[in-house]
């Protein structure tokens, strides 16, 4: 059974006796993610009246996606969130070993969304479907690229925090910053569930 480090004794009593009170991660992030999020939503209003303007060009353009590589890319970001959830479980428990594991887990799925992403696009402009193509396409790219800019993001913050658990160790500032990391990820998996809907189901 993992032994709990010394610089975490006392954590779960802490969290107990203030769990009415405590707000994972800091303020700054969660203004961050607040800010981020109103920003997608005036973009997303923003495609929403567009499509509603030319319905006909916006259903015809959306069928040329394919929505396999749709899917693949919200498997890995739910896959990628639930590793961050249990890395998160494990720091709190004191066992270093399995949160890295689990963290590099997660850092593999930001991997993957970027590689698959990047053979969408390749799959789009080889077919003559690029930014200027039309105004649903100019949508596509840019909140698709926008997003992915994101995963980037919250992939190397995975990455950071990888490193700094394998330099320092668990301590309960790094499961501060871990929490933060989550959440900035989580709000990433939020914004594709978003998106992939709105831009390659709804007719």
């Amino acid at each position: 059974m993992a032994s709990t480090p010394e610089n975490l004794t006392g954590l779960t009593t802490t969290s107990t006796n203030s769990s009415k009170e405590y707000l994972p991660s800091e303020l700054g992030v969660w203004m961050f993610v607040l800010g981020d999020m109103l920003v997608f939503s005036v973009l997303f209003g923003s495609y929403a009246w567009e499509r509603a303007l030319q319905h006909g060009l916006f259903i015809t353009a959306q069928s040329e996606l394919n929505q396999t590589f749709g899917v693949v890319n919200t498997i890995l970001l739910l896959t990628g969130s639930l590793f961050v959830v249990l890395a998160l479980h494990a720091a709190r428990k004191g066992k270093t070993k399995h949160t890295q594991q689990l963290l590099l887990l997660a850092i593999s799925t930001g991997v993957g969304f970027f590689i698959n992403k990047v053979f969408e696009y390749r799959d789009k402009i080889s077919n003559g479907f690029t930014l200027l193509s039309n105004d649903f396409f100019m949508f596509y790219y840019m909140l698709t690229g926008i997003h992915l800019l994101h995963v980037c993001v919250g992939t190397c913050a995975l990455i950071y925090l990888y490193k700094r658990l394998s330099a320092q160790g668990l301590s309960t500032d790094y499961i501060k910053h871990l929490e933060s990391g989550g959440i900035v990820w989580h709000m990433v998996d939020l914004l594709w569930i978003a998106l992939f809907p709105l831009l390659y189901l709804i007719k």
